[in-house]
């Protein structure tokens, strides 16, 4: 017969029965064949962790590689970066100021100086070798750079005249700088650096400080160029409100004056 649906009804006296032993191998085909998938499964697992643990021990030495030869460029680039000192002084009438720096023979020196205020805002400069030779003279000058390269060692001095200033002292701000020696050293022969590193980091380290050099004149012209255009704009101002002051001044003056012209006056 049918039942609902129209699915065939079966007594269950007709089913067939399954006998207790193919029940059990039924089972045990089932445990056996989902355990070997676990096996695979858990072999398939234990082969990524292998791989992820090799990976990570490539990179872990790979960033130690990196981390060494970071700090080996910091520390070379510290050795060969230039020694740099700025400084604002001021310089009294009929006085001189001088400043001393120890260089061997090969060395960079250079001095980068702006006036900044005082009178004209100009100064005279002066550089000697430490044999009493002039290698640079200045006469009122406002701005300037100057680099030469140490012919011999010792020390060199860089002066600053305003001894053509009657009373009025001048303010100048300079940047001295020192750099490393041109001469080649001999490198030792189990030496981190190589002979492609080295060049690269002293070509890094003197782009680098001539940047910083320029950056620092520059804003020290920046600085002169402010105070210029401010005492410009506070003459403007006063200028104006005292042409302001004197306009009304003479208008209420020709008021005052034309009204006493038209005045009628009574004799009596």
């Amino acid at each position: 017969g049918r039942g609902r649906g129209g699915q065939r009804y079966i007594h269950p006296s007709r089913r067939k029965r399954t006998s207790p032993r193919e029940t059990g191998a039924r089972r045990i085909l089932f445990f056996s064949t989902h355990s070997a998938a676990g096996r695979r499964e858990e072999r398939r697992r234990e082969t990524a962790r292998e791989g992820n643990r090799r990976s990570m021990g490539g990179g872990g030495a790979k960033n130690m590689q990196f981390a060494v030869r970071a700090v080996l460029v910091a520390v070379v680039a510290a050795m060969v970066l230039p020694r740099t000192s700025a400084l604002t002084f001021s310089v009294l009438a009929h006085r001189e100021e001088c400043f001393f720096e120890q260089a061997a023979a090969g060395t960079d020196l250079g001095v980068t100086f702006q006036v900044t205020a005082g009178g004209m805002l100009d100064i005279d400069i002066r550089i000697e070798s430490p044999t009493g030779r002039v290698i640079h003279q200045g006469t009122r000058e406002k701005e300037g750079k100057y680099f030469f390269v140490a012919d011999t060692e010792g020390v060199y001095r860089f002066c600053f005249s305003n001894r053509m200033s009657t009373i009025t002292p001048k303010t100048v701000m300079a940047d001295f700088r020192v750099g490393h020696s041109n001469v080649q050293q001999e490198a030792p022969e189990n030496s981190f650096v190589d002979d492609t590193l080295a060049p690269a980091i002293m070509q890094l380290a003197d782009g680098i400080s001539s940047l910083a050099a320029e950056e620092k004149y520059m804003r020290q012209r920046e600085m002169v160029h402010r105070d210029t255009t401010e005492s410009t704009n506070s003459r403007v101002l006063w200028w104006s409100i005292l042409e302001t002051g004197s306009l009304v001044a003479m208008s209420a003056f020709q008021i005052v004056y034309l009204r006493r012209m038209f005045e009628v006056r009574r004799h009596v």
